[in-house]
């Protein structure tokens, strides 16, 4: 009798446990399973294959003869035809991704901190977000400190645990509030990109619980953000930030940047000049964006040129954000940056660290940098990589 009692539980145990491991698979597709070592190889292989496009494209926004930006094409020899990527601006505006406050950062039960959200992907699709990606709503403005893919449900199913500020995981957790029944929601770790409005107080004073895209940030805080998403810095970063805009925030919020007509105007004027870039370069999957006063602001590549062509128009954006700081393009180093030593530079990185479940980081002397990979049912794959110089002197033409 014993003998058969033992004999049904061990039976019983496996039969859960490989249940256990289905239903984790299918709930964490795309949560990164290749070690520090593959995750190096993947990344190598990639950038490996990066070449400069064809044609260069120079800005002069404010009209006066001289360039203010000029936009260095990427292509590569290994491109992602195959994934389908929906990025976070374009969920977010179609309802394919809600996100929300999450109550236990306001309720009697508030949870300390008080920085993670809830998100809901409706989508099939996965759907990607980048670094330095703000949103206004909730109780509190917030951003993304790290970049990622939200695994679509369908398909794989399920979500990937999100690195949202690159310092913890999100946490999976069906909350019992949620309207979704058939779509569970996440927490999704996120900064506070707005100090001075508390949550609870915004609350209940009748705010939105839901949050929508901002904006991207420019070149100079997304590279802040690699080197360090501690959200005492964040604070720093985001005052320092408006401050260069002339703007006076009283709550010290992120979006107010957008609010600022001046701004807008250049952002503008990026948005609608830069399509001939993708027009004009065949294939392109990312670029390698200098400013006036001869800086390189930074460089974005992706393997899917599909995926690329959706964020373009958000980089173009983020990169008008940093030459019209004042003071930008004061022709610091007038012989204009090596950009080809640069791109060698990325090439030649090693040394990857793990940042988040998706994210790895590279801090050299001369880069700082983050890729992200996605794990899915045909493996892992390269998606994105951004890099910025640790400082101009590296890379100026003599």
């Amino acid at each position: 009798m014993k003998k058969s009692l033992v004999k049904m539980f061990l039976c019983l145990a496996s039969v859960l446990l490989l249940v256990g491991l289905f239903f984790c698979d299918t709930i964490f597709a795309g949560r990164q399973r290749v070690g520090p070592a593959r995750a190096n190889e993947i990344i190598a292989e990639f950038v490996a294959s990066v070449e400069f496009g064809e044609y260069v494209h120079t800005f002069d926004h404010n009209e006066d003869g001289v360039v203010d930006m000029a936009v260095y094409p990427l292509t590569t020899r290994n491109p992602d035809l195959e994934t389908e990527y929906v990025t976070l601006e374009e969920a977010l505006k179609e309802g394919r991704v809600i996100l929300r406050e999450n109550p236990r950062n306001y309720g009697p039960e508030r949870a300390r901190g008080g920085h993670n959200i809830l998100a809901v992907n409706l989508s099939t699709r996965p759907v990607y977000f980048q670094i330095g990606t703000g949103f206004r709503g909730g109780g509190q403005g917030r951003g993304f400190g790290g970049g990622g893919v939200m695994q679509g449900f369908g398909g794989g199913g399920g979500f990937s645990a999100i690195g949202g500020s690159g310092h913890s995981l999100g946490v999976w957790s069906e909350s019992s509030t949620s309207r979704f029944t058939s779509h569970p929601e996440i927490e999704v770790d996120v900064l506070c990109f707005e100090k001075g409005r508390l949550i609870p107080e915004s609350m209940e004073s009748g705010s939105s619980e839901y949050l929508s895209y901002a904006g991207m940030a420019s070149p100079s805080v997304r590279k802040k953000l690699i080197f360090s998403s501690n959200q005492s810095k964040v604070n720093k970063i985001i005052a320092s930030e408006l401050r260069k805009y002339g703007i006076s925030s009283k709550t010290n919020a992120f979006t107010d940047i957008f609010e600022n007509q001046d701004v807008l105007r250049t952002v503008r004027y990026y948005a609608v000049n830069s399509r001939n870039v993708l027009d004009r370069n065949k294939d392109i999957s990312g670029m390698i964006i200098t400013s006036g006063d001869g800086n390189i602001l930074c460089s974005d590549v992706y393997a899917s040129p599909d995926l690329f062509e959706k964020m373009f128009t958000q980089l173009m954006k983020s990169a008008a954000l940093e030459v019209c700081k004042k003071g930008a393009n004061a022709r610091k180093y007038p012989g204009g940056a090596d950009v080809e030593k640069f791109l060698r530079d990325i090439r030649e990185a090693r040394g990857w660290k793990r940042k988040s479940t998706q994210a790895y980081r590279l801090i050299s002397s001369r880069l700082i940098s983050e890729a992200v990979l996605y794990s899915g049912r045909n493996g892992t794959k390269f998606v994105h990589l951004e890099a910025y110089p640790r400082s101009g002197k590296y890379y100026i033409l003599k």
